[in-house]
């Protein structure tokens, strides 16, 4: 069953010859109160009070008296957030800061809390002054002081044969002082009593148990299974023996539970719809598709957290894909949106009122200010990015059609009444390098940016540190400075990620999910080329659209070996033998991250990787344009995340290059789009449709092709040999 938006919206989406864009147009990044133009082109406007937490919001808890608790994963400090309303101010918040890593057998000044490393999602209180804490990798949970951070107990479900344990996600039981705990690396969930301070009981789930929730009467557990889509309902009466009751198939990715007027409902995050279980019979009901008309074919909206309100009778849910709370009334059958911050996680609503956590806030905005700032009075250093929590009364009537109305623009999903521009039919062939972690400004800072950023720029440093002099005022990139001089580059372009993991991802279309954005922000995701499931390659199979991957990763191999795997497979599996060229190619050259010294290899700075990767391009380039394929060829080169440097943007602004017959010459683009947008770009050129909500809606980069081509092809430019000499590179 699909819950339909607003009748308003319907007749909207009805129009042919339509086409979706996000609304930003040419506006770079920028932050004004609650309202923020975001990396990509949408548009943030949050309801309500807007709390700032620290990074990563996942954990939510609100107390009897409207304290407000959240977990922050990070991925720069893991920290716990604890807002109350103040008489002076209407709120107060301060941060419990965990303990950053030591060496081991290393003791700080005060060692009381320095077994506090890690924080998971899992957060709920004891009384006003006290709460649990799920740590995660340490196996553990932790009762503390809200006031000072300091420990009151810990507690350790490493036991029983159990080792290595994780604990998740965490509720409690106030009334029969108990809390439960999720282990996702032994695939249990484990009761404790808070009276005796010991685990007492566990039972066993499915793969990778995710969210809890408690049964209305409190005497059933709800554990959605991320591993094996599934829900998990545990009897809790007796909490020395709890019981595996049954195990019931929900939608793909359950990542939300809550129980409410009879029932149980999971939210499923990567098929955008939400599981209806009877509570008394465990009896499948129905499926509730989430859908954006017009879109109805593709996901995004990645539901999470719910909250039930009982009164009337609604769902609400956690959208984090569009940054909004949706509200499912089921009296009316109809979906309606609240926009809310930036990745919004989880939800309570409690007397009319919503809280809402919020993984990325309202957005990073610049990096430059952000290293070596020391301790901030808040107790947070040096994030790029902060969480937030939006407290807000739900609206009604026509407040909430507007909300509604405010959320679509916002993301892009009114369509505009015209055609989308033409791009070139002559091109059959797109070329993707994909490279790793810069920023704008310190390749292009220098051209387009903030020059003094611009460290791996036209005048560059290549930094010697105490081992050996620097060299200043060399151009460390001079073939993406020419590509950039001859055909197109963005100056509004930006990473969807916040590492390079994150970047792969989305760059082969999996957009996030609620594993990788909890689990260290995706720091530990598996690679994406062995998850074909739901990627780009699978959607071009479909399509019957060949293409030819290079992208193996070996961490000591230099980018010119990767170059020249490239080409000499091109020349002796296509060129050679005169077979057709793959319409679509994947290339990784990952040397730009940076690595240490190896002098002896041709890498005498940090800086020598940097001129690797862009002499590497340039080869790539200078073959493509003096094939045969280069007349029906467009090539682009990105980075998979800015994490590696600052930008006086927005830390995700990142280098976008392209070059053609059919782009435009010396042209610098403005639109403000990111990786979504250059994959919708790719798309459209291969006659591929959009593959979710995100590449649908983008702006593509339509804007820097041109019916004039020029043909002439490129010429490789050398590199600094006292900075790098591709000989020695191995």
């Amino acid at each position: 069953m699909t819950i339909p938006v607003h009748l308003v919206f319907i007749s909207l989406f009805l129009a042919q010859g339509t086409h979706y864009v996000t609304p930003a147009g040419q506006r770079p990044v920028q932050h004004r109160g609650n309202l923020a133009v975001l990396p990509g082109g949408r548009i943030l406007s949050p309801r309500g009070a807007q709390l700032t937490t620290g990074p990563g919001t996942f954990g939510l808890a609100v107390s009897p008296a409207g304290k407000i608790l959240t977990a922050n994963l990070g991925p720069e400090r893991l920290s716990l957030t604890v807002m109350e309303k103040n008489k002076r101010d209407p709120w107060l918040i301060h941060n419990l800061v965990a303990a950053p890593e030591r060496e081991p057998g290393v003791r700080g000044k005060d060692d009381r809390d320095a077994d506090w490393k890690s924080v998971s999602m899992g957060v709920a209180f004891s009384g006003e002054k006290n709460a649990w804490l799920a740590e995660g990798n340490s196996g553990r949970v932790r009762l503390l002081d809200l006031a000072t951070g300091n420990r009151r107990h810990t507690i350790d479900v490493n036991s029983d044969g159990f080792s290595n344990s994780f604990t998740g996600d965490l509720v409690a039981d106030d009334a029969r002082g108990l809390i439960y705990v999720t282990d996702h690396v032994n695939s249990r969930t484990v009761a404790i009593d808070t009276k005796k301070l010991r685990m007492v009981g566990w039972a066993k789930t499915g793969r990778l148990p995710f969210a809890l929730a408690l049964s209305e009467d409190r005497t059933a557990l709800y554990v959605t299974n991320l591993g094996d889509n599934t829900l998990s309902v545990i009897d809790v009466q007796n909490p020395e023996e709890l019981k595996l009751e049954t195990v019931i198939r929900t939608g793909n990715g359950p990542s939300g539970v809550t129980a409410g007027g009879g029932r149980i409902f999971v939210s499923n995050a990567k098929d955008d719809s939400i599981t209806i279980i009877d509570a008394k019979t465990l009896k499948f009901v129905e499926n509730l598709n989430l859908r954006i008309p017009g879109l109805e074919t593709l996901r995004g909206l990645i539901p999470l957290g719910m909250a039930y309100d009982a009164k009337a009778n609604r769902l609400l849910v956690a959208c984090a894909g569009i940054n909004a709370l949706g509200l499912l009334d089921f009296q009316a059958k109809r979906l309606s949106f609240v926009p809310v911050g930036l990745f919004p996680t989880r939800i309570v609503y409690r007397d009319g009122a919503a809280y809402v956590s919020n993984a990325k806030g309202q957005g990073t905005g610049p990096n430059v200010f952000m290293r070596n700032l020391g301790m901030n009075l808040d107790g947070l250093f040096d994030t790029f990015r902060r969480g937030s929590v939006s407290v807000f009364t739900l609206p009604v009537g026509d407040e909430l059609r507007r909300d509604t109305q405010t959320v679509f623009g916002a993301n892009g999903f009114v369509p505009i009444q015209s055609a989308a521009k033409e791009l070139p039919k002559e091109i059959r062939h797109v070329v993707l390098i994909v490279k790793e972690d810069r920023s704008f400004d310190e390749i292009f800072g220098d051209v387009a940016g903030e020059p003094r950023l611009a460290r791996f720029g036209s005048a560059g440093l290549a930094n010697g540190g105490h081992e050996r002099l620097s060299v200043k005022d060399v151009n460390i990139t001079p073939n993406q400075h020419s590509i950039g001089e001859r055909w197109m580059f963005s100056d509004n372009f930006y990473a969807d990620s916040e590492t390079s993991a994150e970047g792969h991802r989305w760059l082969a279309g999996k957009y996030p999910d609620a594993w990788t954005e909890s689990s260290s922000m995706a720091a530990n995701a598996t690679q994406v080329k062995s998850e074909d499931t739901g990627t780009i390659w699978e959607h071009l199979e479909r399509q019957k659209i060949s293409y030819r991957r290079f992208d193996l990763e070996q961490i000591q191999d230099s980018d010119q070996h990767r170059a020249s795997q490239c080409i000499q497979e091109l020349q002796e599996m296509y060129e050679k033998p005169g077979k057709p060229l793959p319409q679509f190619i994947y290339v990784r050259l990952p040397n730009d991250r940076t690595m240490e010294p190896r002098p002896q290899d041709g890498y005498p700075f940090g800086a020598s990787y940097v001129a690797d990767n862009d002499y590497a391009l340039g080869r790539i380039l200078d073959y493509l344009s003096h094939s045969p394929w280069w007349k029906e060829m467009a090539v682009f080169a990105t980075e998979a995340s800015a994490q590696g440097g600052k930008d006086h943007i927005d830390s995700h602004r990142t280098v976008l290059m392209g070059a053609s017959p059919w782009i435009k010459r010396k042209y610098l683009d403005h639109t403000n789009t990111s990786f979504p947008g250059l994959l919708k770009t790719v798309f459209r050129l291969l006659g591929a449709p959009p593959m979710n909500i995100y590449d649908a809606t983008a702006a593509d980069l339509s804007d820097v092709f041109t019916q004039e081509p020029d043909f002439t092809p490129y010429k490789l430019v050398e590199e600094d040999p006292r900075v790098f000499q591709p000989a020695l590179a191995r």
